[in-house]
């Protein structure tokens, strides 16, 4: 009787185990790639897990990967400092990052396989030390990072990676561990590994139109476009020649940011200046007085992950950023001669390549010269100078000083502005003040002289002087003594 007793006990703790066993197995994890993108030659990409069953305390593991290897000149395998983000049972971050190691196997059936081999956490020695040191792995997404990681020596960023999960087949592969939530704290290989391999999103069909330059000023461009077929579209710039063929790589992640800040498609140049899915941006970060060549590339797919980038036929657009402003304006204004139908003025220049006179009759003109615009100028003010501010354009050149200007109606006062400014052809970027002044021009002359003068009522002071009036609207009369006057008004 005892001994049936004593099977039974047996019998138990076995089915106790066994119960414990196959909780363990019915643990479920999902394994993620993402984020992956270039730096340079250099090649970044997260590993992230997600519990899909149970509860998963992570333990030993290996994640191994493989990957395009031709593209890489004696690459080396590293993780980032400071990129390990998990979580215990309490929801506190801890790291695993002490506890992973990174190679490139390199013989026989582990050669070119990218392989992060983890040690689970050691010396556990009570359930809240358990809880505390333990990786606790739910179901969030895109929370439990294992860690950045670096394959340097990349030959051509533009060429994708292709990583994949190494799941089965020869040689070291895919395997993870958990342990159990309690004491003995089992740990036990999850069988139920879900691996994500970052499969292309759509290649888009139809890439944008429309593409063009908008605006510009010294430091920016505005450009526009008609999207195409694509969840989103990549900008491209590059300075003084073509992007080529310096394109994106397929399931690569790009930050776009302002010319030179962004990121640069390997060492070639090209910057990512805008992605999104709109139809305009302004580029930011250019030098001034200087050619940039842009590219519109639509794409599909989620960010590191499984970008599919249409790079055939791709629309490209260039052109040049205005001129600097010059800094210093022009001074000394002063009308040197003048007459009924003309006014002569004078100046120094300031420190721009050029100036541009503009004149209005009766009111200072209401607004200033347009960057990156053209004018026409003609110094006859009733001839073909350009409309501005109510007035007209009446000279642009390199000097401008002095500077005659024809075509004016008699006893009208002129307001004059001059503005300097640097380039040339589209490129024109102009101060935001004028140098300013303004003058009359004289009356018409009279046609026709007084006449028939003759004096009267002489005394000892005074002497009375009669005329006949000419056309003019009013006379004015010179007097010297003992000598014919000799001298005309000015």
């Amino acid at each position: 009787m005892n001994f049936r007793k004593l099977l039974l006990a047996q019998f138990l703790l076995f089915a106790g185990l066994f119960s414990t066993f196959k909780s363990t197995n019915a643990q479920g994890i999902q394994l993620d790639i993402r984020n992956q993108h270039y730096v340079g030659s250099d090649f970044y990409f997260d590993v992230y897990m997600v519990r899909t069953s149970g509860q998963v305390h992570l333990g030993n593991a290996d994640f191994v990967m493989t990957y395009n290897h031709a593209n890489f000149s004696s690459p080396v395998l590293t993780m980032v400092t400071g990129t390990s983000n998990l979580k215990n049972s309490s929801g506190a971050t801890i790291s695993y990052e002490a506890n992973i190691a990174t190679t490139i196997g390199t013989s026989g059936s582990n050669t070119n396989k990218l392989i992060i081999n983890l040690a689970g956490p050691a010396g556990i020695s009570s359930q809240t030390n358990f809880d505390a040191i333990m990786a606790r792995i739910d179901s969030q997404t895109n929370t439990h990072r294992l860690g950045t990681f670096q394959i340097s020596g990349a030959t051509s960023p533009s060429i994708a990676t292709s990583i994949e999960w190494y799941m089965s087949g020869a040689g070291v592969k895919t395997k993870l561990y958990t342990h159990n939530s309690s004491s003995p704290w089992l740990s036990t290989r999850i069988n139920a590994v879900t691996a994500n391999n970052p499969s292309l999103g759509t290649e888009p069909t139809t890439q944008a139109t429309d593409f063009a330059i908008d605006a510009q000023t010294d430091t920016t461009m505005t450009l526009s476009w008609t999207r195409g077929s694509g969840d989103s579209i990549i900008i491209l710039a590059k300075l003084n020649s073509a992007v080529g063929t310096d394109f994106p790589a397929d399931g690569t992640r790009y930050t776009a940011g302002a010319f030179g800040v962004g990121d640069e498609i390997g060492n070639s140049g090209v910057y990512v200046v805008y992605k999104g899915v709109g139809t305009s941006a302004i580029i930011e970060g250019l030098s001034a007085n200087s050619d940039y060549h842009f590219t519109a590339i639509e794409y599909s797919g989620a960010e590191g992950y499984n970008e599919n980038y249409n790079t055939t036929s791709a629309p490209v657009v260039d052109g040049g950023t205005n001129a600097g402003e010059p800094d210093t304006l022009s001074s000394g204004f002063d009308i040197t001669a003048y007459t009924s139908t003309s006014l002569t003025v004078d100046f120094t220049n300031g420190n721009g390549a050029n100036r541009i006179i503009v004149v209005r009759e009766g009111s200072a003109p209401s607004s200033g010269p347009v960057d990156g615009t053209s004018y026409t100028a003609d110094a006859d003010f009733s001839g073909s100078g350009a409309a501005l501010g109510g007035g007209k354009v009446v000279y642009t050149g390199n000097d401008g000083s002095p500077t005659t200007i024809t075509g004016l109606t008699p006893g009208t006062e002129y307001y004059i502005e001059i503005y300097e400014y640097n380039g040339t052809g589209g490129t024109e970027n102009y101060t935001d003040t004028a140098l300013s002044g303004s003058r009359y021009t004289t009356a018409s002359e009279p046609t026709t002289a007084s006449s028939g003068g003759a004096t009267g009522g002489v005394t000892t002071t005074s002497m009375t002087f009669h005329w006949n009036k000419g056309d003019g609207a009013e006379q004015i009369v010179f007097v010297k003594a003992a000598s014919a006057v000799d001298a005309d008004p000015v």
